[in-house]
């Protein structure tokens, strides 16, 4: 696994996407950063016909409570399988800009909420 290195005094409350592979799924890069309760825009790559898995971590001493997809991948298969990570398949043969939303509820000492996270994925 692979992970980029985070500056030392992140806030406890910032939700973090790194970089990340599976076992079951390629290396992916994207990039999210947000509080919970607060909207977020995202970004990501992916090759067509790629699985990607991201996984989303808390920092400190919070936790996600439910995460779901509200909005569905138009040239692809966004999914939650679990409270802490979304997967993308996109569509074979598919290379172009491809959106999802998921939603990720959850708190920790500062915050609490529901967020809507936008990711803008590019497919090559």
């Amino acid at each position: 696994m692979k992970l980029m290195k985070l500056p030392a005094l992140l806030p406890a409350s910032l939700l973090v996407l790194v970089l990340a592979s599976s076992a079951h799924a390629d290396s992916c890069p994207y990039r999210l950063r947000f509080n919970f309760g607060a909207d977020a825009t995202g970004s990501g790559m992916a090759h067509s016909g790629q699985k990607c898995v991201f996984p989303i971590f808390v920092h400190g001493s919070g936790s996600n409570s439910s995460m779901k997809i509200i909005s569905a991948a138009e040239h692809g298969v966004a999914t939650a399988p679990n409270r802490s990570s979304i997967t993308y398949h996109s569509q074979s043969g598919y290379k172009g800009a491809d959106t999802f939303v998921f939603a990720v509820t959850g708190k920790n000492a500062e915050r609490s909420g529901t967020s809507k996270i936008t990711m803008n994925i590019t497919v090559d």
